[in-house]
């Protein structure tokens, strides 16, 4: 199992025919792997990181159909839950 997953990250600020931020985005890292984000100012390097903290507000949008963090499912966990798994890591 992976350490993080991702699958078909989505975000958009607005409704939902506004223009993605962050589109379709991909990828998985195993445990002991290293990621770097990097890409031109605006790609959406800063968005990608915020969604998975879960610190993206009305009238932001997030959709995916997997975002998991070591086994939990962070679409589903309440800003507690979050914060018990960043104290962690």
């Amino acid at each position: 199992m992976s350490l993080l997953e991702i699958k078909n990250l989505n975000v958009r600020f607005g409704d939902t025919k506004a223009v993605p931020v962050v589109d379709g985005l991909s990828l998985s890292v195993e445990k002991g792997e290293v990621l770097a984000i990097v890409g031109e100012s605006g790609s959406g390097k800063s968005v990608t990181m915020m969604a998975l903290m879960g610190l993206i507000d009305s009238p932001g949008i997030i959709t995916a159909d997997a975002l998991n963090f070591d086994g939990n499912d962070l679409l589903k966990l309440n800003s507690r839950q979050r914060r018990r798994i960043s104290a962690k890591t």
